[in-house]
């Protein structure tokens, strides 16, 4: 698997980043590790400041995991496990 391309501002590799303008839903997909919350929603706010979600996957021989999810409520961010179903905001 392709280790994707270091990003410094966010601290990890990254395969793919991408964005919905019309939802307001951010996804980043990691070849493996986490990123930095703050950071990664620093990120996708410089490309819309009214972003509201952010999806980060781990990628793990060629399947993806969703790991973490952001979601913006009372202009606050929270962070839940969606692989462990803590705190799941869905």
């Amino acid at each position: 698997m392709k280790k994707g391309k270091f990003h410094e501002q966010l601290g990890c590799y990254v395969n793919e980043i991408r964005y919905d303008f019309t939802c307001k839903i951010g996804t980043m997909f990691l070849c493996d590790g986490y990123t930095d919350m703050t950071a990664c929603i620093t990120l996708f706010e410089s490309i819309d400041k009214k972003v509201n979600r952010i999806y980060i996957q781990q990628l793990v021989k060629q399947h993806q995991c969703s790991n973490m999810c952001y979601v913006k409520s009372n202009r606050k961010w929270q962070a839940f496990d969606l692989k462990n179903k803590i705190n799941h905001p869905l």
